[in-house]
């Protein structure tokens, strides 16, 4: 128990529900029913999958090789930002993060680059290309759900706001990465050893694709059981490496700020925006983002608006800006060790949520 309560995020959130069933005892026997399961499943079907993606070694090997095919500062920055976009739309931000930032932790051995620089501008990247699909961030598949639209159309409906913010990140690497050559080690080349799994890869992404034809047709619940029996008895350390405590932790966001939004200063503080107007519900996603996160914000902010394309505009958007912001940018907080990374994660990202917020405000809506 002890263990448990030290997570923080799992510590902030239980303690929250321990204050709010004072305030709400009649709603305890409700708890459960305010949970959405099919969220639920399907994010633990995604993060087994996704865990036994990662475990084959072909994302790393890939990663490494792209390095050196490239020339430039400029080069390298651009194509690990854009493939940290490709890889968020599909295999989550968070597991994007875990396969590319490892890679430019080990850059400090072999490149004279400023890897913070760039693990900010990689964060920021997860952030923009998870936005295009449903399984690319949890508040994307917590809205599609409640959208109750196809996979297909959820990505025609944020596709010019991935483009946008993909365009705006293209321009700021440009702008922050010289074209100075890139300058290696020597004895480092691209045939470094890596061990690599190609059963697993392909029956990972078999699974994959059983799992986005499951949530096509809203099956996802009667695919977790199996799934888990299969990597229990087969792939048991998938099971081991899932971060399970971060699904308990959206369980208690959904109690959480259900009764939240019982609570007659957060209604007032929601209807500050006008949440009957696009641009209103969009601002209030922005806002909300930033100090609540951007999943809280979603699970919150849609129990006052039916607008749903224009509340998943605005936690996309507002999962940039204050470290908070994001799951993403607290995983990137973790796994820094540099003391930089606070001063310059907040200079860009505000700069660039200020940037994109403009652009999507005026040309978007």
């Amino acid at each position: 128990m002890t263990k448990i309560l030290k997570d923080p995020f799992f510590a902030v959130f239980f303690i929250l529900l321990l204050i709010l069933s004072c305030f709400f005892p009649q709603e305890i026997p409700e708890y459960v029913s305010f949970v959405d399961w099919h969220t639920i499943f399907t994010l633990a079907c995604l993060m087994l999958i996704t865990t036994f993606i990662q475990e084959t070694g072909y994302l790393e090997c890939l990663t490494w090789r792209i390095t050196f095919s490239l020339r430039s500062e400029r080069h390298f920055a651009l194509i690990l930002v854009l493939l940290s976009a490709l890889l968020s739309t599909f295999l989550t931000n968070d597991v994007a993060l875990f396969v590319v930032l490892p890679l430019v932790f080990s850059t400090k051995s072999y490149l004279k680059i400023d890897a913070t620089k760039l693990m900010v501008m990689i964060t920021i990247a997860v952030n923009a290309g998870s936005a295009l699909t449903p399984i690319g961030n949890p508040q994307n598949l917590y809205l599609w759900h409640l959208w109750n639209i196809g996979f297909f159309s959820f990505i025609k409906y944020l596709f010019p706001l991935c483009a946008l913010m993909i365009a705006v990140l293209c321009l700021f690497c440009f702008i922050l990465f010289p074209s100075k050559p890139l300058v290696f080690i020597e004895g480092i080349g691209k045939d470094m050893p890596f061990s690599r799994n190609r059963k697993q890869f392909v029956l990972s992404l078999g699974l994959l694709v059983l799992l986005l034809i499951a949530m096509e047709y809203r099956k996802v619940p009667f695919l977790f059981v199996p799934l888990l029996i299969f990597f229990t008895f087969c792939y048991p350390r998938v099971v081991k490496d899932v971060d399970w405590m971060f699904l308990f932790v959206f369980v208690l966001i959904f109690v959480d700020l259900h009764l939240l939004s019982q609570l007659s200063f957060f209604q007032f503080i929601v209807h500050l925006f006008d949440m009957h107007n696009s641009k209103g519900v969009f601002m209030a996603g922005i806002v909300f983002s930033q100090f609540m996160s951007n999943v809280p914000a979603s699970i919150f902010l849609s129990k006052f608006t039916g607008n749903l394309l224009a509340l998943t505009y605005g936690v996309n958007v507002g999962g940039n800006g204050l470290i908070l912001s994001s799951f993403a940018n607290l995983i990137t907080l973790r796994l820094s060790k540099d003391k930089r990374f606070w001063t310059l994660f907040h200079i860009y990202s505000l700069i660039y949520l200020i940037f994109t917020s403009i652009l999507v405000y005026f040309f978007l809506f």
